[in-house]
């Protein structure tokens, strides 16, 4: 399957981030700053340019290829498009099964999930969600899958040194932050996330330590 690059306008409105792919027929998503469950500000930036990654994967695979462009519009093109838009989006559509060298969980925990290739010195950064028990509840309805911390409790990102990359989002030597924590398979080096996986290896060594909810305020 061919590799290709869409771009998407990250719209600011009263009420939250909209998320547009300008050349793919009703790919679009709304992130609410009430459903960002960590905060708003930046936190409801994160969840929308996460969600737009799901919305692209969800739009490629229920349309027929006659709907999908030969070239997407670059980023330059999307700009001119949306010159108010806060970010403009970069998002690599990538073929659905994972290279074989890389392990799959009993079931095929993994399949369907884009492989997003080898972090090094990875960290664990655990986050807290305010507001007591009943913003928890509420985190767990909206996230069912994601993996929380018991003593928090409260979910999981880790941040770490990208080693390769097969996207091509990330260059070796950068440094990169997950989105939430599905599960984590030390004994076969993987972490699974929401939109994607990835192989890692030696723990702990991150150039950052946890911190936190602290980690939500970096960008890359």
């Amino acid at each position: 399957m061919e590799q290709k690059t869409y771009y998407a306008a990250l719209l600011k409105t009263e009420s939250g981030i909209e998320v547009v792919f300008p050349d793919l027929p009703e790919c679009k998503i709304f992130i609410r700053d009430e459903d960002s469950p960590i905060g708003h500000g930046k936190e409801t930036f994160l969840h929308a340019h996460v969600a737009g990654s799901d919305a692209l994967c969800e739009w490629l695979s229920s349309v027929t290829l006659d709907k999908i462009p030969e070239e997407p519009l670059c980023k330059e093109q999307v700009n001119e498009m949306y010159p108010n838009a806060i970010s403009i989006g970069e998002y690599v559509d990538y073929p659905p099964d994972p290279p074989p060298s890389i392990p799959k969980a009993e079931g095929g925990r993994y399949t369907g999930k884009p492989f997003r290739g080898t972090i090094c010195n990875w960290q664990l950064h655990h986050l807290t969600i305010p507001g007591g028990e009943e913003n928890q509840k509420l985190f767990r309805e909206k996230f069912p899958d994601v993996l929380l911390d018991p003593e928090r409790p409260g979910p999981l990102i880790f941040s770490g040194t990208v080693v390769d990359d097969p996207t091509g989002r990330f260059r070796p030597g950068w440094h990169m932050r997950s989105s939430y924590i599905v599960k984590i398979d030390r004994e076969k080096g993987i972490i699974e996330t929401e939109n994607t996986f990835y192989k890692v290896k030696d723990e702990g060594n991150d150039v950052l330590p946890d911190l936190g909810n602290g980690i939500l305020k970096i960008f890359y």
